[in-house]
C-alpha cells in the first residue's frame, strides 16, 4: 500500500531530512537544536542512543510544531515506535491505534500493523486471568496475515498466533478443570471437547484427553449414585405407605 502523496518542491528539504531520520543517517554532535530539521535529527539520535524518555519530548515538540502534514505524521508515529522501545506496550498501542485510524494508506501500514500485534501480545495475561489482550492480538495477528501474506514477517507472526491460541486453549483448561473440582462434571467436559475441537495444535493434548476421561468416569458415577438414591428414597416412601396403609387396617378392625 502506498499514500501515494504528491509534494511541493517547498517540502523537498523537509523530505529529504525525513528520509535521513529514517535510514538512520544524518548523525552530528548533540547540541541545543534551533530548526524544526535539527529537532528531527536530534529526537532521533536520541532514539538510537537510547535515551527515550527524552527522545519522546524531543518528537512531541516535533509533533506539537505542526510543521507540515507529512513531519506530523511522522512524529505521530516515531513516538509509538519510540514507545514500543521503551517497552511501554500500553502507551505505544495507543500511539499505533491512532496513527492506523488517522493514516489508513501509510506505506508504513504492514510495520505498525505487526508492532500492535505486539504490542498486544506483550500485555497477554497468564492463563487464570481475563485474556482480552490475547483475543486482540490473535485478531491483529490474523488481519496482517491476510493483508500482507508475502510478507518477511509472515514465519514469526505465524508463530505469534500459535503463542496466543496457546493461551487460549490453557485458559479453557483452567475454567475446564475448575468445573471438574466443582463437580460440574457436564461443564467441565463442554469447556474440555471445545479444546480439543478448536486448539488442535495445543501442545498439551494428552493432559485434556487425561481431564476428560477424569470427568467423563466422575460424571458416570455421579449418574450411577443419583439412581441409587432415588431408588432408596422411592422405597422409603413406599414403606411408609405401607406403614400408614397397615395403621389404617388396624384401625378398622380395633377391638371393642
Amino acid at each position: 500500500m502506498t499514500e501515494g502523496s504528491d509534494f511541493s518542491m517547498k517540502n523537498a528539504l523537509l523530505l529529504f531530512l525525513v528520509a535521513l531520520v529514517l535510514s538512520g543517517c544524518g548523525r552530528f554532535d548533540l547540541k541545543p537544536p534551533e530548526t524544526i530539521e535539527e529537532k528531527m535529527i536530534y529526537a532521533e539520535q536520541l532514539t538510537s542512543d537510547g535515551m527515550y524518555t527524552d527522545a519522546l519530548e524531543a518528537w512531541k515538540d516535533v509533533r506539537d510544531a505542526y510543521v507540515s502534514p507529512q513531519i506530523t505524521q511522522l512524529a505521530e508515529l516515531k513516538i509509538a515506535e519510540t514507545y514500543f522501545l521503551q517497552e511501554e506496550f500500553v502507551e505505544a498501542t495507543s500511539g499505533y491505534e491512532a496513527y492506523l485510524k488517522n493514516y489508513p494508506h501509510s506505506n508504513r501500514r504492514g510495520d505498525v500493523l505487526f508492532r500492535l500485534g505486539v504490542c498486544y501480545e506483550q500485555q497477554m495475561n497468564d492463563p487464570h486471568r481475563d485474556q482480552a489482550p490475547t483475543h486482540k492480538a490473535l485478531e491483529i495477528f490474523t488481519q496482517f496475515l491476510q493483508e500482507y501474506p508475502d510478507s518477511p514477517r509472515r514465519p514469526y507472526a505465524l508463530e505469534l498466533v500459535d503463542r496466543c491460541n496457546n493461551r487460549l486453549a490453557a485458559h479453557e483448561i483452567v475454567i475446564g478443570r475448575y468445573y471438574l473440582n466443582q463437580g460440574n462434571y457436564n461443564a467441565a467436559i463442554a469447556r474440555l471437547e471445545y479444546v480439543l475441537l478448536n486448539y488442535p495444535h495445543f501442545p498439551e493434548r494428552n493432559r485434556i484427553q487425561d481431564y476428560l476421561e477424569l470427568a467423563e468416569n466422575r460424571g458416570l458415577g455421579e449418574t450411577k449414585t443419583s439412581r441409587l438414591m432415588n431408588r432408596l428414597y422411592r422405597m422409603v416412601l413406599e414403606n411408609e405407605a405401607l406403614r400408614e396403609m397397615q395403621d389404617n387396617i388396624m384401625g378398622i378392625f380395633k377391638p371393642l
